[in-house]
């Protein structure tokens, strides 16, 4: 093995440099990372849009529902007549002046093997037991919907009990 004697350095100073590049790495490796994440999930939001547009929905009115609206579980529970108990719930609140929906969220839950039983809870709140595995609330419970938001959310609502729109999103 060939050491230059101008560039030779004590062990300790090799293993220092060697923890200070390898750490180096790491922190590039893990920018690379965030940065293919961040490009992928632009991708699939571009994805998920397309997709909406193709099959004819209003993407803008979507939009605006989406930034009032939290609607968790619902490809998953859809086919459970609570869920669309929930769904005509939120509907009915929304239409009627947004009052139920801004203390509590509409949900189901499961509990030991009882599948998706209706447990509408207060925000920050859950079922004593069991856990909720589908929801309906608002992203922000003291915003003051503009007319146009409370139609987007009326949309959104009603779309979301359509199998080929629930596919699309």
């Amino acid at each position: 093995m060939y050491i230059n004697e101008e560039t030779k350095m004590s062990l300790r100073t090799i293993e220092i440099s060697l923890q200070e590049l390898n750490h180096e790495l790491d922190l590039e490796n893990r920018s690379h990372n965030n940065k293919v994440n961040e490009i992928i999930s632009k991708i699939s939001i571009l994805e998920r849009e397309k997709n909406i547009v193709l099959g004819g929905y209003n993407l803008n009115l979507l939009s605006v529902a989406e930034e009032n609206l939290v609607v968790e579980g619902i490809q998953k529970y859809y086919d459970q007549e609570n869920v669309v108990s929930c769904l005509n719930d939120a509907i009915r609140d929304i239409s009627n002046g947004v009052v139920f929906l801004r203390k509590q969220f509409f949900g189901c839950k499961n509990y030991s093997q009882f599948i998706c039983q209706r447990c509408d809870c207060e925000y920050g709140y859950g079922p004593k037991h069991g856990d909720i595995v589908f929801s309906i609330g608002l992203k922000n419970k003291n915003e003051k919907f503009t007319e146009n938001e409370i139609e987007s959310m009326l949309y959104y609502l009603n779309m979301l009990k359509n199998e080929d729109f629930r596919k699309r999103i």
